[in-house]
């Protein structure tokens, strides 16, 4: 029994319907560091995140596909930008609140800086903090939501 898939056997599996919205949020919470251009996470992260963060922030490899380079090391701890606004065999669209989504492609919103992946599921003492808003984010979410057709 095989238990371990490709990216792009997943992404191929996952597929989208044609009237179906599917939407993502991407965060992002390093920065390059100057000296040597990888991505560090910043000092609001997790703690949990960070060695995951510092292993992709600096990992690259020329084989199998997807060549990974360094546009891949900005991440949110656990997930990097590049892989987490859609997959990569789907169509997809840049998306942001006001416009008109569109069914069947991945809408993703822009990547939300200093957001780390536990922010975007209330994990995190930044909200408690008064840093992010995450009641603010999932009602203007869920009213947005609501108000497709």
């Amino acid at each position: 029994m095989r238990i371990a898939f490709t990216t792009e056997e997943l992404n191929d599996w996952v597929g989208t319907h044609p009237d179906v919205y599917y939407f993502s949020f991407t965060g992002q919470a390093t920065y390059e560091d100057w000296l040597t251009g990888r991505s560090l996470p910043s000092l609001s992260m997790s703690a949990m995140l960070i060695p995951s963060s510092l292993f992709m922030g600096s990992y690259t490899r020329n084989n199998p596909t997807p060549v990974i380079d360094e546009s891949w090391w900005p991440n949110d701890g656990l997930v990097n930008v590049v892989s987490g606004k859609y997959p990569f065999s789907q169509n997809h669209e840049a998306y942001d609140y006001g416009e008109k989504a569109q069914k069947g492609v991945w809408n993703h919103f822009p990547v939300q800086n200093s957001w780390d992946h536990l922010d975007h599921i209330g994990i995190n003492a930044k909200d408690a903090l008064g840093i992010h808003d995450l009641d603010g984010f999932y009602q203007k979410l869920a009213a947005h939501l609501q108000s497709l057709p």
